[in-house]
């Protein structure tokens, strides 16, 4: 199993995940990613805004790929 980290993009601020998961695929950690992300949104301050969010995900062998 790979390794995948979450790195989460917050308007200027930028939090580097330096745990990760083990994941069993690419896709699984596609799903890890939006739920992430959508777990973020929901618990957002101001739930009448849209906010400035990203999740970068990485891994050994794979370099990057964000979700908005």
């Amino acid at each position: 199993m790979n390794r995948y980290f979450f790195d989460i993009q917050s308007g200027r601020d930028f939090f580097a995940d330096q745990e990760g998961l083990p994941l069993p695929n690419l896709k699984a950690a596609e799903v890890k990613a939006m739920q992430t992300l959508t777990g973020i949104a929901k618990e957002s301050v101001f739930p009448s805004k849209r906010p400035d969010l990203a999740v970068e995900m990485r891994s050994s062998t794979y370099s990057c790929s964000a979700f908005r």
